[in-house]
């Protein structure tokens, strides 16, 4: 995981895949709760990290962290199947 501070305030973000995070520094700002409701920032960070994990985003809504649900969190779950692709993927060992 990584943060980034070169960005441009309300537009850059972060990202995620392939073993990796990267936060923008609102984003890290925002998990240490200086600009916002933290339950944003932490479920932008597990969302982030499902990608880095092997998840895609959710086509819809569904409830969890992979959708805009995670604006909801801690109100959000992984989907049984999305815990399987992570387990399963390339860095499911990381987690076993």
């Amino acid at each position: 995981m990584g943060e980034i501070s070169a960005e441009k305030q309300g537009v850059s973000g972060g990202g995620g895949g392939g073993g990796w995070v990267i936060l923008s520094g609102h984003d890290a700002d925002g998990a240490a709760g200086t600009n916002g409701v933290m339950n944003r920032w932490y479920g932008g960070m597990v969302h982030e990290l499902g990608h880095a994990l092997g998840l895609p985003d959710s086509t819809y809504t569904d409830g969890t962290p992979m959708s805009a649900s995670f604006y909801d969190y801690p109100n959000c779950r992984f989907s049984q199947a999305q815990k399987n692709g992570m387990l399963n993927g390339p860095y499911g060992g990381f987690l076993s």
